[in-house]
């Protein structure tokens, strides 16, 4: 399995997680993705398959080894309990002892007629934030005009309020 190397979905893997199962990625070989959940995020990049890749988990000590060789994208060649990363051997977690990793496909699917695209940028989102000393925001915005600007507001109750701009696509 190779993935690109700009991707750093081993970011947002949460491995504190009282879910075992969440510890890991999850490899898919016949939807050539890699997936990853905390519970309140999934994160899914595709990826490209080597010849005898097996779906299952991917342990993000293999993610780290793969980014470590110079070259082209991380490649892990993934079988039935081994991860191989250039001559390192990592035991693959097994889901026998971790669980199934949870199924999130029905959450990535959204019917066209109630969807709104708006591109932004997630730093500045941050910043906002941080700014409020929250952990959370709400958005508001006109779904129908994704160039008019975003409302965000703090998740308190307090009246703190900024405004965000689209990015142009």
């Amino acid at each position: 399995m190779r993935f690109d190397r700009t991707c750093k979905i081993e970011d947002a893997v949460d491995v504190n997680n009282h879910r075992s199962f969440l510890r890991h990625l999850y490899f898919d070989a016949e939807a050539k993705t890699l997936t990853t959940s905390d519970g309140h995020l999934v994160v899914v990049i595709p990826v490209e398959l080597d010849d005898g890749d097996t779906s299952g988990f991917v342990s993000v000590e293999a993610i780290k080894a793969a980014r470590k060789v110079k070259g082209s994208d991380p490649t892990i060649l993934l079988k039935n309990d081994v991860q191989v990363v250039g001559q390192i051997r990592f035991p693959r977690p097994d889901p026998k002892i971790e669980g199934e990793f949870p199924s999130f496909k029905h959450f990535m699917k959204l019917g066209d007629e109630s969807t709104a695209t708006i591109t932004f940028n997630a730093a500045l989102l941050l910043k906002i934030q941080r700014a409020f000393g929250t952990n959370g925001v709400t958005l508001t915005f006109n779904a129908e005009d994704s160039t008019s600007q975003i409302r965000v507001s703090s998740i308190t109750g307090k009246s703190l309020v900024a405004v965000l701009m689209p990015m142009r696509q």
